[in-house]
């Protein structure tokens, strides 16, 4: 503690802090009286482009799993059948 701090001016705050009902508390932040500005196409369509940055910020990231988000899904409709062969 400061040695120049007055204690009870101190414990005088400290008492009105503790008064404070923090749940009727708001806070706005700052901006928050400007509108926001209208969301447009770009703002949500992924191009090809953005795909591309993907996979290699992704490849960069986890080399143990590069090439995992461009792998191909294997399902039981698209997996190929294997044929019995007689020999």
């Amino acid at each position: 503690m400061c040695e120049d701090c007055d204690k009870d001016e101190l414990g005088r705050l400290l008492d009105e802090i503790e008064q404070i009902d923090v749940n009727g508390l708001k806070i706005i932040p700052d901006g928050a009286d400007k509108p926001l500005k209208p969301a447009t196409e770009a703002d949500w369509v992924v191009t090809p482009e953005d795909v591309k940055k993907a996979i290699k910020a992704w490849n960069e990231k986890y080399p143990q799993y590069a090439g995992m988000l461009e792998a191909r899904i294997v399902t039981s409709e698209t997996k190929p059948k294997r044929r019995n062969r007689k020999r």
